[in-house]
């Protein structure tokens, strides 16, 4: 599998320094958007909905700069080139794994701002997989960031992901967030 399709994956399955002290309160509108966001985002997960899983786990400004990182390594790709081999890695997926009860706990999301102003929520977040016969939970952190008047959804498991994070969101890539725990599920 290429850079581009491993980093592109990874971005989703699951992207400056941080201002922690002034951060503003969410507004009621914002909140609701979030809301809804995590609704959607929680339903295309169980129905394995792989549109609606990137419409809200990937921003265009993420695409962007998973484009300008495979770069890096000597790959030229295009967003459309991106967003489309991300779907398709995706459908693959969703073949051969099921995720089942999704649970992002928007009451404990923790509100902070970057030093541009943008607003963001690390909040909990667990699933459980089941591929073949082996069934397991995952628990972590997920960043839910407000880009362009839209809420997105992303998780962070790797360095890779963690510096194309830090080129979308400055700061983002700073955080100590909760590394994915896989347990056995019942």
């Amino acid at each position: 599998m290429s850079f581009i399709k491993i980093c592109s994956v990874a971005a989703i399955v699951l992207a400056g320094s941080i201002s922690f002290a002034a951060a503003r309160e969410a507004t009621e509108a914002e909140m609701k958007m979030l809301g809804e966001a995590v609704q959607v985002y929680k339903t295309a997960t169980e129905k394995g909905d792989v549109d609606g899983v990137l419409a809200k786990a990937m921003s265009a400004r993420m695409f962007t700069e998973t484009a300008a990182f495979s770069k890096t390594f000597g790959e030229e790709a295009t967003v459309e080139d991106l967003r489309a081999q991300t779907r398709d890695v995706l459908v693959q997926m969703s073949k051969h794994i099921v995720i089942s009860d999704v649970d992002i706990v928007l009451e404990k999301a923790q509100a902070r701002e970057l030093d541009d102003g943008t607003p963001y929520f690390i909040m909990p977040y667990a699933y459980t997989v089941k591929s073949g016969t082996q069934k397991k939970r995952i628990s972590q952190d997920m960043i839910a960031v407000l880009d362009d008047g839209q809420w997105y959804l992303i998780t962070v498991s790797n360095p890779r992901q963690k510096a194309v994070l830090g080129k979308a969101y400055p700061g983002l890539d700073k955080l100590g967030i909760k590394k994915p725990l896989v347990t056995p599920a019942d």
